[in-house]
């Protein structure tokens, strides 16, 4: 078990595909024991009953805004909330890298593509609310040095990770450039039956490359796509035309025992006698061993067309070894598109993810994340001041100041550092009120203090901790403001995460 492990971890950490329209560098010997030990190879079923335990049949409830009067509010179906720990990587000087607000932008992008919000609905498909949601562990790493943020290559791509690194959660680097690829991720874990293979002198280094993503931001726009397809990765999702064994052959090209076929239906016999699964669907066992993705040859540029406005199809006339014409999805987040046209997870992907963010193989990582979490409210994140979010006079907002939790499951640690920065357009002059208040029968926030900033994003025009002695709810009260745009921060003043209203109003209305 050792030796192969060892053969498959090398693999990993020395090799990067090299192929027509290269996404990202990731490459995993598929047949190793890693992924022959995992309950769904050559069994789908169990996947199947994944997805009926998730209630994907059933209705879906709304967030829980109780007045359609009251805007906010916390997304009811997600399960499985993922603590990010995101690094900016400068110049030595500290120039260049982008700023905080586009990190949080990024994993607004990743949230709405994880429940499903905002996408358009290609041919009629739509994978759902994955039940997996993703929040910025406190302060945003950042580090000055042009050798990681600059194309690192491969042994610089390790020691980037090692040396910033915090357990518990995904942790996604963001550099400039990445030579030939948008971005680069590590497996869930390497963990086989709860044993980690590492030479001892290095094992703090290989523990560290776990649920690690590097993304490229330099250059083509796409950093919001490729964080999607990376994370997937780091969640146990393969490529949808993955390789056969050991090599970088693409799923066309493969021999007929090695190939994934277009059939769902097509069995391993005589392929699978020597390992116990000749009666198995064959696309179980081989590409990315899920039956609920099309078998993919590795699309190529020509062979996609867009059919009708905003339509695009898989026009090409390749067969598998069987001669059937390849149906590849070509929206599938996990194949080779063009980034843009990536907004589909099919449910055994979601199965797949859900398992390894929450499920069975949750807690065969080396540092597990912690996966439950409360009070993330629907603007999350929203930290810094360049992701506020827009308060209306006289519509109040439902939101949280939620904990980080982290550390093993059994053994959590908690600690508070969320941030809630808003904006607001005085169209006149006027005095205005600024509140926060308690939700009726919710668990409410220890304590609010609010920070009203003035029009140039910096100088502090008013503070409130408690609104009263019996209060630890906050007001800014009978503040006269000129025409233009202010801000508010909001902070936890306590060690209790909770829900609280944020109030708005004209003075005299």
């Amino acid at each position: 078990m050792k030796k192969i492990y060892a053969i498959f971890l090398l693999a990993f950490l020395s090799h990067a595909i090299q192929l027509k329209g290269q996404f990202c560098l990731f490459d995993l010997p598929p047949d190793s024991a890693v992924y022959t030990n995992y309950p769904w190879y050559g069994n789908n079923e169990y996947l199947d009953s994944i997805i009926d335990e998730m209630g994907y049949n059933d209705p879906m409830p709304e967030y829980s805004t109780s007045q359609s009067s009251i805007e906010g509010g916390f997304d009811n179906l997600t399960e499985v909330w993922i603590p990010v720990k995101a690094w900016i990587y400068h110049e030595n000087n500290g120039n260049g890298g982008i700023s905080e607000a586009e990190v949080e932008e990024s994993i607004r992008y990743l949230n709405n593509r994880f429940n499903a919000s905002q996408i358009p609905l290609p041919l009629g498909q739509a994978s759902g609310h994955t039940r997996i949601q993703f929040y910025i562990a406190c302060d945003i790493g950042h580090v000055n040095n042009t050798l990681f943020k600059d194309n690192p290559d491969e042994g610089t791509r390790l020691n980037l990770i090692a040396a910033n690194n915090s357990a518990h959660s995904i942790n996604i680097h963001y550099i400039n450039t990445l030579s030939g690829a948008w971005g680069y991720a590590s497996p869930p874990a390497y963990a086989v039956e709860d044993q980690l293979w590492a030479p001892p002198a290095s094992i703090s280094l290989y523990e560290s490359i776990e649920r690690s993503v590097i993304i490229r931001t330099a250059d083509g726009g796409h950093l919001n796509s490729a964080i999607v397809h990376e994370v997937a990765h780091s969640l146990g999702l393969l490529h949808t035309y993955h390789s056969p064994a050991g090599s970088n052959i693409p799923n066309h090209d493969a021999s007929p025992c090695a190939q994934e076929y277009v059939s769902r239906t097509k069995t391993n016999f005589p392929c699978g006698i020597w390992n116990g699964t000749s009666g198995k669907p064959r696309c179980s066992t081989k590409g990315d061993f899920l039956c609920g993705t099309a078998a993919d040859p590795l699309m190529e540029s020509s062979e996609i067309a867009q059919t009708s406005p905003g339509i695009w199809e898989y026009t090409g006339t390749r067969t598998d070894n069987d001669n059937v014409v390849w149906q590849p999805n070509v929206y599938n987040y996990m194949t080779y598109v063009d980034p843009d046209n990536m907004q589909f997870f099919a449910l055994h992907q979601i199965a797949v993810m859900r398992e390894f963010a929450g499920g069975s193989q949750w807690l065969k990582y080396k540092h597990p994340p912690h996966h439950q979490n409360e009070f993330i409210d629907i603007y999350e994140p929203d930290n810094v001041i360049g992701s506020a979010q827009e308060l209306k006079f006289g519509i109040p907002q439902l939101r949280g100041l939620h904990a980080v939790k982290t550390g093993h499951p059994s053994n959590p640690s908690s600690w508070q550092c969320d941030v809630d920065w808003v904006y607001f357009e005085v169209p006149f002059g006027m005095k205005v009120n600024i509140s926060t208040e308690p939700v009726p029968g919710n668990q409410q926030v220890g304590s609010t203090q609010i920070f009203l900033i003035d029009q140039d994003g910096s100088t502090v025009i008013g503070y409130n901790n408690n609104k009263s002695s019996s209060s630890t709810y906050s007001e800014i009260s009978n503040i006269t403001l000129s025409e233009g745009t202010y801000w508010l921060r909001i902070e936890n003043n306590s060690s209790t995460a909770g829900e609280y209203y944020l109030n708005l109003e004209q003075c005299g209305e």
